[in-house]
C-alpha cells in the first residue's frame, strides 16, 4: 500500500510539471513598443537642456566661491609663533622689533587686527568691540605653544569676510533659482510645441470637420496650397541670396 501511494504522489507531480512546462511554453513576450517619433524628440530636446543646464551650474562654481576673491592669511599664526621666540627677552630690541612688524602688517588688512597681548604690550582697537562679534566675525590666535596661551593673545576682525560670504551665497541661490526657472519655461515650450500644440490643432481641424466637412476640406487645400507657396518663396530667396555670396 505505502509503495502505491509513493507511486501515486510521483505520478502526480510529474503531470503537474508537465503542465507547467507547457503552460510556460505557450506564454510568449510580447515587444516592446517602439518609441515614437515625438517621445524621442522630447526625450532628446530635454536631455539637451538639462546637460546645459548642468554644465553652466559647474562652470559658474569657481564665480561663488570665497577663494577666488580672498584668501585666509597665515601669517597670523606663523606671525605670533616668531614673537614667542624672544619670550625670554621681552624687554630687549628683538622682541620689540617682532610685535610691530607683526603689527603693522596686520592692523591695514582687509581683515585687521583689533587685540593683541604679547609680553608687556597690548593694543586694543577702541572702534571695535571683540566681545559683541560672533564667533564666525573674528578669529582668535594662541601660540602654538600652549604654555605661552595666557601671555599671547591676537584676534582678527574677519567680518568682511563673512559678508563676503554672505553676498556670494546670495548671488549664487538668485543665480539657481534663474537657471531653474529657464530651464523650466525650455521644458514647458518644448512640451506645447511637440505635444499639446499639435493636438489642439487637430482637435480644431476635427471641430471643424464636424460641423462643415466641405468647407472644412476646402480650407484644408487653400493650407495646402498657401504653405506650398511661401516654400516656394522660400526657395527662390534661398537661391538669389546663394547667387549673390
Amino acid at each position: 500500500m505505502q509503495q502505491e501511494e509513493v507511486k501515486s504522489q510521483d505520478e502526480e507531480e510529474m503531470i503537474l510539471q508537465q503542465m507547467m512546462k507547457e503552460e510556460g511554453d505557450d506564454v510568449k513576450e510580447e515587444p516592446l513598443p517602439e518609441e515614437s517619433k515625438i517621445g524621442k524628440t522630447l526625450s532628446e530636446v530635454t536631455t539637451k537642456t538639462v546637460i546645459i543646464m548642468v554644465l553652466i551650474v559647474m562652470l559658474s562654481v569657481p564665480l561663488f566661491t570665497f577663494d577666488t576673491y580672498a584668501e585666509e592669511s597665515t601669517s597670523f599664526q606663523i606671525g605670533l609663533d616668531y614673537i614667542t621666540l624672544f619670550d625670554s627677552n621681552i624687554n630687549g630690541s628683538g622682541f620689540t622689533t617682532a610685535y610691530n612688524s607683526y603689527y603693522n602688517r596686520h592692523r591695514n588688512l582687509n581683515t585687521p587686527l583689533i587685540f593683541i597681548a604679547a609680553g608687556n604690550y597690548t593694543f586694543d582697537d577702541p572702534n571695535v568691540d571683540n566681545t559683541i562679534l560672533r564667533s564666525n566675525e573674528q578669529v582668535v590666535i594662541y601660540p602654538t605653544k600652549d604654555d605661552l596661551n595666557s601671555t599671547y593673545l591676537a584676534i582678527f576682525d574677519m567680518r568682511n569676510n563673512t559678508q563676503l560670504e554672505a553676498v556670494l551665497s546670495i548671488i549664487q541661490t538668485i543665480f539657481i533659482c534663474i537657471c531653474l526657472t529657464v530651464g523650466a519655461v525650455v521644458f514647458n515650450k518644448d512640451a506645447n510645441d511637440l505635444v499639446i500644440g499639435p493636438i489642439e490643432q487637430m482637435m480644431v481641424k476635427v471641430q471643424r470637420i464636424a460641423k462643415n466637412p466641405l468647407e472644412a476640406a476646402k480650407e484644408e487645400e487653400n493650407e495646402a496650397v498657401a504653405l506650398k507657396k511661401i516654400e516656394k518663396e522660400e526657395r527662390e530667396a534661398n537661391k538669389k541670396a546663394c547667387c549673390k555670396v
